[in-house]
């Protein structure tokens, strides 16, 4: 926005100057270019909590990418808090450099407003005092003394070039992330083809009966509030071993009756040995639980 409205503003200096000229005042001439940026900021921010909210239930939903892997007790979409003062920080920034862009060309009389643009006269390089400076291409001169006299549009290209840098290592970062979490759920913890669903009101002897007949193993989900947070708690017997629960050295664990075991977000919210209360997602009454529900880790 810096770039493009510096361009704007030097680019109309002749028009600014011929309306100053035909008497518009110079607060009327400032709200017409500065409604560029703060049009351009409204109409992006719109367009990215839009596109930003269907991206993501595309990815975090029941139906979605994340649906295949992950159970959740809700897959509502929601805005943290701090967006909203960041999108309105946005976009009053964007108003302000549309402001002061302008408002440079507005200083003096219609006269000096129709005078064609002057660029600032700009010291030497400091390069330029060595020998070595007489010797160097033109072309890398020309840039030497460019990004001199550009110092704020040569400083947000470095800022640009470090982002999109950025964005391809996390990009292909996240691939090579992706295809090892793969390998490790086809090979270290699912060892089954087939995966069967049962509704939540499914009566459980013939849930029984079934997973007898198919000769595999069953987990059970349901989500609950645990020390503030909402987590999935997993019952699961499992001995044909068709999938396995594995520790944070990605070793398989041989899961005991005894106890719980918490995975590494909860693993600091109690110790081994600890009694743990939880009640059920949307519940406010903790369930009475046996002297048998001591924790483990996992």
């Amino acid at each position: 926005m810096v770039t493009t409205m510096h361009r704007i503003a030097t680019k109309e200096k002749t028009q600014i100057g011929t309306l100053k000229a035909l008497g518009f005042k110079n607060r009327r001439i400032l709200r017409h270019y500065t409604s560029y940026g703060l049009f351009i900021g409204l109409v992006g921010t719109g367009l990215g909590v839009a596109l930003g909210y269907v991206v993501c239930k595309l990815i975090m939903s029941e139906n979605g990418t994340m649906g295949t892997y992950f159970d959740m007790p809700d897959w509502s979409a929601a805005i943290p808090a701090f967006c909203y003062p960041v999108m309105l920080g946005t976009v009053a920034l964007l108003t302000l450099i549309s402001f002061l862009s302008v408002r440079q060309q507005l200083k003096g009389t219609a006269a000096d407003a129709l005078r064609p643009y002057t660029p600032k006269k700009m010291r030497k390089v400091f390069l330029e005092r060595f020998k070595f400076w007489d010797k160097m291409h033109f072309g890398t001169k020309w840039n030497i003394r460019d990004l001199s006299r550009h110092k704020s549009r040569s400083a947000m290209t470095l800022f640009g070039i470090i982002g999109c840098m950025v964005l391809m290592v996390g990009g292909l970062g996240m691939r090579d992330t992706m295809s090892g979490f793969l390998d490790l759920l086809d090979n270290d913890i699912s060892n089954y083809t087939t995966k069967v669903n049962l509704a939540d009101n499914a009566d459980l002897e013939q849930s029984k009966a079934l997973c007898k007949e198919l000769d595999g193993d069953w987990e059970s989900l349901s989500g609950i509030s645990f020390e503030g947070d909402t987590v999935s708690l997993d019952i699961v017997r499992n001995p044909n071993n068709l999938f396995n629960v594995i520790d944070e050295d990605n070793n398989r664990i041989d899961l005991s009756d005894e106890g719980v075991y918490l995975c590494l977000r909860l693993k600091d919210k109690a110790d081994i040995g600890d009694e743990i209360e939880f009640s059920p997602y949307g519940s406010k009454r903790p369930p009475t639980l046996s002297p048998a529900s001591r924790t483990r880790r996992s």
